[in-house]
């Protein structure tokens, strides 16, 4: 992730500072996927989110999630039958590890 901090259209990257930047950045991120910065970042946060999903719901936990996509349109709506968390609870859980993830540069 070190060199996506260096990608100055793409403001998200440098706000991974704080709880509540990450958790900003992401409600951002979803709620407005035809923007093109957040089209670029989507990709490396997701990982890092994705990352950590598996780390604390497993395989079987991630597969829930890519299994509902077909069953549900909304993501939140995903989240919540899939993990049991609103996307706002998620987004608070994972902040810690993407923040890692840009100041480490992994």
């Amino acid at each position: 992730m070190a060199e996506k901090l260096n990608q100055k259209e793409v403001k998200f990257f440098k706000e991974m500072k704080s709880v509540e930047s990450v958790v900003r950045a992401l409600t951002i991120m979803e709620n407005n996927n035809n923007r093109e910065d957040v089209h670029e970042a989507s990709y490396a946060i997701g990982q890092l989110m994705y990352e950590w999903v598996i780390a604390e719901y497993g395989l079987n936990g991630y597969r829930r999630i890519v299994e509902n996509q077909i069953r549900v349109e909304d993501f939140s709506e995903n989240i919540k039958i899939s993990l049991g968390l609103s996307t706002k609870e998620l987004y608070r859980k994972v902040a810690p590890h993407i923040m890692a993830g840009f100041k480490y540069g992994y």
